[in-house]
C-alpha cells in the first residue's frame, strides 16, 4: 500500500494491491462409494483499490473508496464436512467491484460531550457469488455451496455515537442491503427462474444499539471502575430459500429477531484485574442463524481476566 497526504493533511489517499492464491490438491477421494480420482486446481489473481478522504472542515469530512476484490473459497465450501455439507470441487472464487461513498461529522462540546455521525452508500457488482443452497432428496436434507454468476448488492449503513466524559457511551447503527440475482440465463441458456430475486439467507435490514455506563473510584478505590452495558440487536425477517419458490402465503422465512444482552464488569488497579458477568439473550427469545438453525436461549457467563506486565 501507499499513502499520500495533501493540503496540510486535509486530503488523504491510500492506494493498495492484493495477491490471492488458492491451491487445491486432492490425490484421491471416495464419496459414497465412487472414486473421482485426482482434483488439482490452483487460483492466482490480483486485486487493487483506492481509498480517499477529504476534510471539509475540522469536524466534517467525506470518504470515497473503490476496490476490485476477491473472496477465495474456504476449505469446507470446497470439500464439505463429510456429513451434511456436500463438496463442490468446481466452486469458483468470488470477485467483485466495490464502491463506497460516505461522510462523517464529529464534534466535541465543552470537553465532555462528544458526538459522531457517519453514513455511507455502497454498491457491489459481484461475479460468481458464493452462497449455500439446500438440497432435498425425499426426507434427506443436504447442503452445498454454489456460485451465482451475477449478483448486484446496494445499500447504506449509518452510525451515531455519543460519549459523555468517561461516564456514558451510546452507539446505534443500522444497515440496509439489497442483494439481487442479476443472472438472466442459466448454463443451459434458459431463462433463470430466480432472476431479480433477493439472495436467500441474507438479512437485508438489521441494526444494533449499545449503552454503556461506568464510574471510576467505586467502593472507595480510586483505581477501580465498574461498568454496565446493555446491547440490543435487531434483524428483520428474510427468506430462507429463494423467494420465487413456494406458496406466497407460506414461504419459509427467518422471522424478526430482537435480542437483548446485558453485562456488568468490575476492573481493579486500572484494569490489571477484571471480572465480568454477562447474560446473553436476556429475554430468552427464539433466535436463529441465517439458515434457521436455532441458537442457544438465555445464557449466563462469567469471565476473569488479568494483565501481566
Amino acid at each position: 500500500s501507499y499513502q499520500q497526504n495533501w493540503l496540510e493533511n486535509k486530503w488523504t489517499n491510500t492506494f493498495f494491491g492484493k495477491y490471492y492464491s488458492n491451491d487445491l490438491k486432492i490425490e484421491k477421494e471416495n464419496l459414497l462409494g465412487g472414486d473421482i480420482g485426482n482434483a488439482n486446481k490452483k487460483t492466482e489473481t490480483y486485486g487493487y483499490g483506492i481509498a480517499s478522504r477529504y476534510k471539509l472542515t475540522k469536524d466534517i469530512g467525506i470518504k470515497v473508496s473503490y476496490e476490485h476484490a476477491y473472496r477465495l473459497q474456504s476449505p469446507d465450501q470446497i470439500l464439505g464436512d463429510g456429513i451434511d455439507l456436500l463438496p463442490n470441487f468446481n466452486l469458483k472464487p468470488e470477485n467483485s467491484k466495490n464502491l463506497n461513498i460516505g461522510g462523517y461529522w464529529g464534534h466535541t462540546y465543552n470537553y465532555k460531550h462528544r458526538f459522531y455521525v457517519e453514513g455511507s452508500w455502497f454498491y457491489r457488482d459481484v461475479k460468481d457469488f458464493i452462497y449455500r443452497t439446500t438440497l432435498v432428496n425425499n426426507t434427506i436434507i443436504k447442503y452445498q455451496y454454489k456460485n451465482v454468476s451475477d449478483v448486484k448488492i446496494s445499500g447504506f449503513e449509518s452510525e451515531l455515537k455519543y460519549n459523555y466524559s468517561d461516564v456514558l457511551q451510546f452507539t446505534v447503527n443500522a444497515s440496509y442491503q439489497d442483494a439481487i440475482n442479476n443472472t438472466r440465463t442459466n448454463d443451459g441458456g434458459a431463462q433463470e427462474i430466480t432472476y431479480k430475486n433477493s439472495i436467500p439467507n441474507k438479512p437485508w435490514l438489521f441494526g444494533n444499539a449499545d449503552l454503556s455506563i461506568g464510574k471510576n473510584g467505586v467502593f472507595g478505590k480510586k483505581n477501580n471502575r465498574i461498568d454496565f452495558n446493555w446491547a440490543f440487536q435487531y434483524t428483520h425477517w428474510f427468506y430462507l430459500t429463494w423467494g420465487k419458490f413456494g406458496n406466497p402465503e407460506g414461504k419459509d422465512v427467518i422471522p424478526d429477531q430482537f435480542i437483548h444482552n446485558a453485562q456488568i464488569s468490575y476492573a481493579i488497579q486500572n484494569g490489571k484485574y477484571n471480572i465480568s458477568l454477562e447474560c446473553k439473550n436476556l429475554t430468552n427469545t427464539l433466535a436463529y442463524d441465517n439458515f434457521k438453525l436455532q441458537k442457544p436461549g438465555r445464557g449466563f457467563y462469567i469471565k476473569l481476566r488479568a494483565f501481566l506486565n
